[in-house]
């Protein structure tokens, strides 16, 4: 929720409180994803790629990690990577509010609006 709001540096406080609490791998994979997501609004992408590469790996149907992991393999220039992680994006099911934001950010880029 912090994420959503703008408050970055609390969204990763929060999840790396709750990454040493928890055992549960698909709440770490949830909290990797807020943490990567937060490394990249603020433009921290090594550490970012690192998170959500977690948070993929623990949840492979996490399509709000993988959305945000295409925006960071783009922003480091790796586009052989970031196109795969662009089309689970697309493709795969999701229901999250922030995912169709970012499917239609790069939709409206892809076509120039």
């Amino acid at each position: 929720m912090k994420n959503k709001k703008g408050d970055y540096n609390a969204a990763a406080t929060l999840a790396l409180k709750g990454l040493q609490e928890t055992n549960n791998l698909e709440l770490q994979a949830s909290l990797y994803k807020d943490l990567g997501w937060a490394r990249l609004m603020e433009n921290k992408l090594t550490e970012a790629e690192k998170y959500l590469e977690k948070a993929t790996d623990l949840d492979s149907q996490r399509t709000d990690a993988f959305c945000l992991r295409y925006q960071v393999e783009e922003a480091l220039g790796k586009l052989d990577d970031a196109r795969i992680y662009m089309e689970v994006c697309m493709l795969a099911k999701s229901s999250l509010p922030e995912v169709f934001q970012w499917r239609q950010e790069l939709l409206d880029r892809i076509l120039n609006k």
